[in-house]
Protein backbone atom coordinates (compact mmCIF):
# COMPACT_ATOMS: atom_id res chain seq x y z
CA UNK A 1 0.00 0.00 0.00
CA UNK A 2 1.17 3.54 -0.69
CA UNK A 3 2.09 5.57 2.65
CA UNK A 4 1.69 8.51 1.16
CA UNK A 5 -1.63 8.72 0.10
CA UNK A 6 -1.54 7.81 -3.93
CA UNK A 7 -3.32 4.71 -5.62
CA UNK A 8 -4.92 2.03 -3.57
CA UNK A 9 -3.98 3.57 0.09
CA UNK A 10 -7.46 5.31 -0.37
CA UNK A 11 -9.49 2.27 -1.36
CA UNK A 12 -11.33 1.59 1.46
CA UNK A 13 -13.47 -0.55 0.10
CA UNK A 14 -10.73 -2.85 0.41
CA UNK A 15 -10.10 -1.51 4.48
CA UNK A 16 -13.79 -2.43 4.45
CA UNK A 17 -13.40 -5.61 3.45
CA UNK A 18 -10.64 -6.54 5.83
CA UNK A 19 -12.90 -5.74 8.87
CA UNK A 20 -15.68 -7.94 7.70
CA UNK A 21 -12.99 -10.70 7.41
CA UNK A 22 -11.65 -9.69 11.02
CA UNK A 23 -15.38 -9.56 12.45
CA UNK A 24 -15.64 -13.01 11.23
CA UNK A 25 -12.40 -14.05 12.48
CA UNK A 26 -13.35 -12.76 16.51
CA UNK A 27 -16.87 -14.50 15.84
CA UNK A 28 -15.45 -17.83 15.56
CA UNK A 29 -12.86 -17.15 18.14
CA UNK A 30 -15.45 -16.27 20.41
CA UNK A 31 -17.14 -19.73 19.46
CA UNK A 32 -13.96 -21.26 19.35
CA UNK A 33 -13.35 -20.42 23.01
CA UNK A 34 -16.63 -21.31 24.30
CA UNK A 35 -17.55 -24.65 23.27
CA UNK A 36 -15.54 -26.11 19.96
CA UNK A 37 -12.80 -28.79 20.57
CA UNK A 38 -9.23 -28.48 20.29
CA UNK A 39 -8.76 -28.57 16.61
CA UNK A 40 -10.79 -25.72 15.79
CA UNK A 41 -8.87 -24.06 18.57
CA UNK A 42 -5.74 -25.15 17.02
CA UNK A 43 -7.10 -23.84 14.07
CA UNK A 44 -7.36 -20.18 15.01
CA UNK A 45 -3.67 -20.26 16.47
CA UNK A 46 -2.75 -21.59 12.73
CA UNK A 47 -4.88 -18.50 11.10
CA UNK A 48 -3.15 -15.93 13.30
CA UNK A 49 0.12 -17.59 12.05
CA UNK A 50 -0.62 -16.98 8.45
CA UNK A 51 -2.08 -13.87 8.97
CA UNK A 52 1.28 -12.77 10.50
CA UNK A 53 3.85 -14.96 8.52
CA UNK A 54 5.48 -11.75 7.25
CA UNK A 55 5.13 -8.77 9.55
CA UNK A 56 6.42 -6.18 7.44
CA UNK A 57 3.78 -6.88 4.84
CA UNK A 58 1.08 -5.51 6.73
CA UNK A 59 -0.28 -1.97 5.45
CA UNK A 60 0.83 1.31 7.12
CA UNK A 61 -1.40 3.37 4.95
CA UNK A 62 -3.60 5.61 7.62
CA UNK A 63 -6.86 3.44 6.59
CA UNK A 64 -5.17 0.53 7.63
CA UNK A 65 -4.92 1.48 11.72
CA UNK A 66 -8.05 0.14 12.47
CA UNK A 67 -7.68 -3.39 10.69
CA UNK A 68 -4.34 -3.80 10.96
CA UNK A 69 -4.71 -3.15 15.12
CA UNK A 70 -7.61 -5.57 15.59
CA UNK A 71 -5.80 -8.58 13.86
CA UNK A 72 -2.86 -8.01 16.38
CA UNK A 73 -5.79 -7.70 19.55
CA UNK A 74 -7.30 -10.60 18.10
CA UNK A 75 -4.06 -12.41 17.64
CA UNK A 76 -2.88 -11.29 21.60
CA UNK A 77 -6.07 -12.86 22.96
CA UNK A 78 -5.78 -16.25 20.72
CA UNK A 79 -2.30 -16.60 21.73
CA UNK A 80 -3.16 -15.99 25.80
CA UNK A 81 -6.11 -18.39 25.32
CA UNK A 82 -3.82 -20.83 23.54
CA UNK A 83 -0.91 -20.43 25.98
CA UNK A 84 -3.39 -21.31 29.20
CA UNK A 85 -5.01 -24.36 27.14
CA UNK A 86 -1.47 -25.83 26.64
CA UNK A 87 -0.37 -25.63 30.34
CA UNK A 88 -3.41 -27.11 31.20
CA UNK A 89 -3.53 -29.88 28.72
CA UNK A 90 -0.17 -30.67 30.09
CA UNK A 91 -0.55 -29.90 33.60
CA UNK A 92 2.05 -27.15 33.67
CA UNK A 93 2.54 -24.36 36.10
CA UNK A 94 2.81 -20.61 35.17
CA UNK A 95 6.13 -21.12 37.65
CA UNK A 96 6.99 -24.03 35.46
CA UNK A 97 6.70 -21.75 32.38
CA UNK A 98 8.90 -18.98 33.92
CA UNK A 99 11.59 -21.48 34.75
CA UNK A 100 13.80 -23.15 32.03
CA UNK A 101 12.45 -24.58 29.05
CA UNK A 102 14.56 -27.76 29.84
CA UNK A 103 11.71 -28.32 32.67
CA UNK A 104 8.93 -28.48 30.57
CA UNK A 105 7.61 -32.07 28.47
CA UNK A 106 9.22 -31.47 24.72
CA UNK A 107 5.25 -31.69 23.90
CA UNK A 108 4.27 -28.80 25.45
CA UNK A 109 7.55 -27.05 24.99
CA UNK A 110 7.39 -27.49 21.16
CA UNK A 111 3.50 -26.25 21.53
CA UNK A 112 4.44 -22.92 23.69
CA UNK A 113 7.21 -22.19 21.45
CA UNK A 114 5.27 -22.00 18.37
CA UNK A 115 3.20 -19.29 21.02
CA UNK A 116 6.36 -17.83 21.63
CA UNK A 117 7.04 -17.32 17.91
CA UNK A 118 3.52 -15.74 16.99
CA UNK A 119 4.11 -13.05 20.17
CA UNK A 120 7.44 -12.24 18.51
CA UNK A 121 5.08 -11.46 15.52
CA UNK A 122 2.86 -9.24 17.16
CA UNK A 123 5.09 -7.54 18.77
CA UNK A 124 7.37 -6.73 15.27
CA UNK A 125 4.27 -5.62 13.51
CA UNK A 126 2.99 -3.70 15.95
CA UNK A 127 6.62 -2.31 16.10
CA UNK A 128 6.88 -1.92 12.80
CA UNK A 129 3.92 0.12 11.90
CA UNK A 130 5.02 2.65 13.90
CA UNK A 131 8.98 2.84 12.60
CA UNK A 132 7.10 4.60 9.72
CA UNK A 133 4.31 6.52 10.73
CA UNK A 134 2.11 8.30 7.57
CA UNK A 135 2.70 12.69 7.81
CA UNK A 136 -0.84 12.97 7.03
CA UNK A 137 -3.79 11.45 8.15
CA UNK A 138 -6.93 11.88 5.47
CA UNK A 139 -9.23 10.40 7.83
CA UNK A 140 -13.01 11.28 8.72
CA UNK A 141 -14.40 11.73 12.40
CA UNK A 142 -16.00 8.69 12.61
CA UNK A 143 -12.94 6.73 10.92
CA UNK A 144 -10.37 8.50 13.37
CA UNK A 145 -12.66 7.59 16.37
CA UNK A 146 -12.74 4.05 15.18
CA UNK A 147 -8.78 4.05 14.97
CA UNK A 148 -7.90 5.96 18.34
CA UNK A 149 -10.37 3.35 20.13
CA UNK A 150 -8.04 -0.04 18.32
CA UNK A 151 -5.03 1.54 19.26
CA UNK A 152 -6.04 1.86 22.95
CA UNK A 153 -7.46 -1.73 23.05
CA UNK A 154 -4.45 -2.91 21.43
CA UNK A 155 -2.24 -0.66 24.27
CA UNK A 156 -4.76 -2.07 26.90
CA UNK A 157 -4.32 -5.76 26.20
CA UNK A 158 -0.26 -5.88 25.61
CA UNK A 159 0.36 -4.49 28.66
CA UNK A 160 -2.01 -6.69 30.50
CA UNK A 161 -0.98 -9.71 33.37
CA UNK A 162 -2.27 -12.09 30.44
CA UNK A 163 0.33 -10.47 28.59
CA UNK A 164 3.06 -10.53 31.05
CA UNK A 165 2.76 -14.09 31.12
CA UNK A 166 3.60 -14.20 27.39
CA UNK A 167 7.72 -12.90 28.16
CA UNK A 168 8.44 -16.62 29.21
CA UNK A 169 7.40 -18.55 26.57
CA UNK A 170 10.26 -20.47 25.43
CA UNK A 171 12.57 -18.92 22.04
CA UNK A 172 11.44 -21.05 19.21
CA UNK A 173 14.76 -22.93 17.84
CA UNK A 174 14.38 -20.60 14.86
CA UNK A 175 13.09 -17.12 15.37
CA UNK A 176 13.79 -14.99 11.77
CA UNK A 177 12.13 -12.22 12.46
CA UNK A 178 14.73 -11.90 15.40
CA UNK A 179 17.80 -13.24 13.46
CA UNK A 180 17.16 -10.46 10.62
CA UNK A 181 16.32 -7.70 12.84
CA UNK A 182 19.08 -8.28 14.84
CA UNK A 183 21.86 -8.29 11.38
CA UNK A 184 19.94 -4.81 10.75
CA UNK A 185 21.35 -3.70 14.22
CA UNK A 186 17.98 -2.99 15.34
CA UNK A 187 17.46 -5.77 17.85
CA UNK A 188 19.42 -5.90 21.03
CA UNK A 189 19.67 -9.75 21.87
CA UNK A 190 22.26 -12.25 21.08
CA UNK A 191 22.34 -15.93 21.76
CA UNK A 192 22.72 -16.65 25.32
CA UNK A 193 20.74 -13.93 26.70
CA UNK A 194 17.62 -15.69 27.55
CA UNK A 195 17.43 -15.31 30.83
CA UNK A 196 16.99 -11.26 29.69
CA UNK A 197 14.69 -12.01 27.21
CA UNK A 198 11.45 -11.38 30.07
CA UNK A 199 12.68 -8.05 30.74
CA UNK A 200 13.30 -6.66 27.14
CA UNK A 201 9.75 -8.11 26.34
CA UNK A 202 8.21 -6.15 29.17
CA UNK A 203 9.89 -2.55 27.80
CA UNK A 204 8.96 -3.11 24.22
CA UNK A 205 5.13 -3.83 25.50
CA UNK A 206 5.15 -1.10 27.20
CA UNK A 207 6.74 1.45 24.70
CA UNK A 208 3.89 0.21 22.61
CA UNK A 209 1.32 0.88 24.84
CA UNK A 210 2.85 4.49 24.76
CA UNK A 211 3.14 4.92 21.55
CA UNK A 212 -0.55 3.38 21.25
CA UNK A 213 -2.13 5.75 23.61
CA UNK A 214 0.00 9.01 21.80
CA UNK A 215 -1.31 7.95 18.65
CA UNK A 216 -4.77 7.66 19.78
CA UNK A 217 -4.78 11.16 21.02
CA UNK A 218 -3.11 12.11 18.07
CA UNK A 219 -5.97 10.80 15.77
CA UNK A 220 -8.92 12.38 17.93
CA UNK A 221 -6.75 15.95 17.98
CA UNK A 222 -6.59 15.66 14.31
CA UNK A 223 -10.40 14.39 13.91
CA UNK A 224 -11.91 16.83 16.24
CA UNK A 225 -9.39 19.95 17.07
CA UNK A 226 -12.00 21.81 18.37
CA UNK A 227 -13.11 18.93 20.78
CA UNK A 228 -9.91 18.39 21.93
CA UNK A 229 -10.76 19.51 25.70
CA UNK A 230 -8.21 20.40 28.36
CA UNK A 231 -8.72 16.86 30.10
CA UNK A 232 -7.23 15.12 26.75
CA UNK A 233 -4.28 17.83 26.58
CA UNK A 234 -3.18 17.16 30.33
CA UNK A 235 -3.08 13.72 30.15
CA UNK A 236 -0.94 13.80 26.88
CA UNK A 237 1.70 16.01 28.98
CA UNK A 238 1.81 13.79 31.66
CA UNK A 239 2.22 10.94 29.51
CA UNK A 240 5.34 12.66 28.29
CA UNK A 241 6.68 13.71 31.16
CA UNK A 242 6.61 9.73 32.23
CA UNK A 243 8.71 8.81 28.90
CA UNK A 244 11.08 11.47 30.14
CA UNK A 245 11.02 10.25 33.82
CA UNK A 246 11.74 6.38 32.23
CA UNK A 247 14.70 7.41 29.79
Amino acid sequence: ADDRGEGSANDKQAVLAHGTWLAFLYDQWQVCRDSCGRDLQRLMMWTMQRALYDPRSLSRMPLAVTPTFSLLSLALQVLVDETQMICTAHQIRASTVRGSSKSLPPAAAAELAQCGLLRDKVLAAAMWWFAGLPSWTRLEAREAEAAASTLERFAMLVTAADAAELDYLPAPATAPDRRSRAAEGKWCTAEGEVAEQPLKLARERQLLGVLCRHEAARLRLWAEPLAFNQREIARIKKMKQKMKANV
